[in-house]
């Protein structure tokens, strides 16, 4: 019923996965199914045993504890460096979010599940269909939805990490109290968001995400740009994977 997306998924994965920050990709697998049963087609890719972003940090929050700018910092610069090389391959991811970042055993960051990803002709290439998950959407990607003349381009991940920003520091990201259709109606009328409680977290955490939120896409950075931004430089990388693989395996105590 969605060939569209098994094809793009298994696209982005045979031809772009050698990336560090994507997930090594094995080969796809159908299994025919028995009698009246439904034939099944298996995508074999690495195992992240660590689990998705969003699960980490709910954990943390259940236990009145956040991840560190350092750790939020090395989680964000790695999805930039999986987005500069998709754009650079022509081809935009569509749904960054927390539930599409996992990590794995040595706390290193992939960025997964490409079945909305488009592939473009060209790097600046524009597409006019309105995909994603509403909180997490951008502005020119919406307007999409009714404006047959509206398009975008590969920025609109960039709002998105934004707002994946956003959901490491305080948990979910802005307007999720509200029905996601109600959201698809506020996102282009409201100011960009940023942190609620700018004062708990680094300034420069804090400048990056209204480097992500311009709601002019036109003036808005492309990811190759923002792994010039402070925030993301100024990264201690060893401390970070620590702070995760101890997470990790701390909520896996939790859990056992």
């Amino acid at each position: 019923d969605n060939l569209e997306e098994i094809e793009e998924e298994f696209l982005v994965l045979r031809d772009l996965s050698r990336q560090e920050n994507l997930p090594e990709f094995y080969g796809m697998f159908l299994k025919k199914g028995k009698k009246k049963e439904e034939d099944q087609l298996w995508f074999a890719m690495q195992l992240c045993t660590g689990g998705s972003i969003t699960d980490l940090v709910h954990e943390l929050r259940m236990r009145g504890s956040r991840l560190s700018d350092n750790t939020i910092a090395y989680i964000l610069r790695e999805t930039v460096k999986a987005l500069v090389y998709l754009h650079q391959n022509h081809c935009m991811h569509r749904d960054v979010k927390g539930h599409n970042i996992l990590l794995t055993e040595e706390g290193n960051v992939k960025l997964v599940d490409f079945g909305v990803c488009s592939h473009l002709a060209a790097t600046l290439a524009r597409r006019n269909t309105s995909v994603g998950t509403p909180y997490w959407m951008s502005p020119e990607v919406i307007a999409c939805e009714q404006q047959l003349d509206q398009s975008y381009d590969a920025r609109c991940d960039v709002w998105s990490l934004g707002i994946t920003a956003i959901e490491l520091a305080e948990g979910d990201p802005p307007l999720s109290e509200v029905h996601p259709m109600r959201a698809l109606f506020q996102i282009p009328r409201n100011p960009p968001p940023n942190l609620v409680h700018q004062e708990n977290f680094s300034p420069l955490l804090s400048d990056f995400i209204s480097q992500c939120l311009v709601k002019d896409f036109e003036q808005r950075p492309f990811a190759r740009e923002l792994l010039e931004h402070q925030f993301l430089r100024n990264v201690d990388e060893k401390k970070a994977k620590q702070a995760i693989c101890m997470e990790i395996e701390r909520q896996r105590g939790t859990q056992r």
